[in-house]
């Protein structure tokens, strides 16, 4: 379940990127920090978010964030380092493990 719900939180980031910020590039990259945090990153070279975003953010920003807390992760939408757009959902690998 859990794989699945990061499979379309990417996919959405990426879908989302690619019909609205025509970049020129979209990395996804998965992995698991030392804090055993999973950590899934979508970022583009694109146009990048609006600026001040919509009070009524799109239906795929809603959805991934509807999937992110299904699974108990975090996820958060902002401008990338130097353009584009960054999305990354956070969760503890093992939640119930001290």
């Amino acid at each position: 379940m859990v794989a699945t719900h990061l499979y379309y939180i990417a996919k959405e980031a990426a879908t989302n990127a690619l019909k609205h910020a025509r970049p020129k590039r979209v990395e996804i990259s998965l992995s698991v920090a030392p804090d055993r945090r999973v950590a899934l990153a979508v970022v583009d070279d694109g146009r990048g978010l609006p600026d001040p975003l919509p009070v009524h953010a799109g239906l795929g920003l809603r959805i991934m964030s509807n999937r992110a807390q299904l699974i108990g992760a975090e996820l958060t939408v902002k401008p990338g380092a130097e353009r584009g757009t960054r999305v990354d959902c956070l969760m503890h690998l093992y939640p119930h493990v001290p």
